[in-house]
């Protein structure tokens, strides 16, 4: 690149756009010496850095970043570690977070983090929620979501399938519309107009 006549031939610079100083600076480190020191409490950083180490093809990288990751999910910080994992398909870590699901998902809906949520993530979240929690909690957690991002409803759409109202025994079923029936009138309304504008 420095000897072939292209620009940073000439300027001596490289101009990075996929990545911050920082990160690209420990992966450096890494490709130099084969070792990286991950201690770092940014958990974005450390996402940033496995999107590098994927983008270019830095394997023997991705599994300390997805063991780190998988240490490091808390509930403040479970969305973007839970997205992470489902985009770079990384098992091991898609697998801490759906336990992690099982254990916590009251508590990471009430999150902000959790409506940052992309649409793809959400629909297994809400699956796996709705087998190990009151649905009253899954309907909640929808109700945020889509609250947060009524331009998403396409993902409205897998809604009756989580909660599965034609598989449930009657006595749920009368729970679950009694909940939805104190959601004000106009939500709704505002859903369904929006849908049918799509």
């Amino acid at each position: 690149m420095f000897n072939s006549g292209l620009r940073e031939s000439i300027t001596n610079e490289v101009e990075l756009l996929d990545g911050t100083v920082d990160a690209f600076r420990l992966l450096l480190e890494y490709i130099y010496s084969g070792e990286m020191e991950i201690n770092s409490k940014d958990i974005r950083e450390v996402i940033e850095i496995l999107s590098l180490a994927h983008k270019y093809d830095l394997t023997a990288l991705i599994a300390p970043m997805e063991k780190f990751l998988q240490s490091s999910l808390s509930i403040l910080n479970f969305a973007a570690i839970y997205s992470t994992s489902l985009y770079y398909s990384l098992p091991n870590l898609t697998n801490a977070c759906m336990s992690f699901i099982v254990d916590h998902s009251v508590e990471i809906i009430k999150t902000d983090e959790f409506v940052e949520l992309p649409a793809k993530c959400l629909e297994p979240f809400m699956m796996l929620m709705s087998q190990h929690t009151p649905i009253e909690y899954v309907v909640a957690g929808l109700t945020i979501w889509l609250d947060a991002n009524p331009h998403q409803l396409k993902a409205f759409q897998f809604v009756l399938d989580v909660l599965g109202l034609a598989l449930i025994k009657d006595e749920t079923r009368v729970r679950i519309v009694k909940y939805l029936a104190t959601i004000p009138a106009e939500r709704w309304l505002s859903y369904e107009e929006m849908s049918n504008s799509t």
